[in-house]
């Protein structure tokens, strides 16, 4: 998710020449992305309510598995719609569809792991957490030479 964040300002500003201000609003996608997938996790927890007897904790998992797959096609959507010539809207619209994916997947499986491990639930959720943490302070020390050295695309 940094990578996107950070790509932000340089494709909306370098490539659709956005003033600041203009690029400022392309944030307010990741508020509309946050929205949908929280909504979405309402359609997850009644899926789960009613599969649970049968399924189990995977019950929980189930839009994960669609939003696993939105998730790298909203990434190449960005990707290929990092030119000039395409559209702005295209890039809200890939970033919109990947927050949702991203904020769905990681409510189902902090979920899932939370119905896994019982009672040992609060040492497996801080071993998430921190392999999570762990990436997202590493990612940024690279991530705007990668760009540049690679791309926006």
């Amino acid at each position: 998710m940094t990578n996107i964040l950070r790509s932000i300002p340089g494709i909306f500003r370098d490539l659709h020449h956005f003033s600041v201000g203009q690029e400022g609003t392309v944030y307010v996608t990741i508020s509309i992305g946050t929205a949908l997938g929280f909504a979405g996790t309402f359609y997850q927890e009644a899926l789960y309510r009613k599969f649970v007897d049968r399924r189990g904790p995977e019950a929980r998992l189930i839009l994960a598995c669609g939003a696993s797959i939105m998730l790298p096609i909203s990434m190449f959507i960005y990707a290929w719609c990092s030119y000039d010539f395409v559209p702005w809207i295209a890039l809200c619209i890939a970033i919109t569809l990947f927050i949702s994916a991203t904020f769905l997947v990681y409510l189902a499986v902090f979920s899932y792991v939370a119905d896994c491990y019982g009672p040992f639930a609060s040492s497996a959720l801080a071993g998430q957490s921190l392999c999570r943490n762990m990436m997202a302070s590493i990612f940024p020390l690279f991530t705007k030479r990668m760009l540049d050295a690679m791309g926006y695309n």
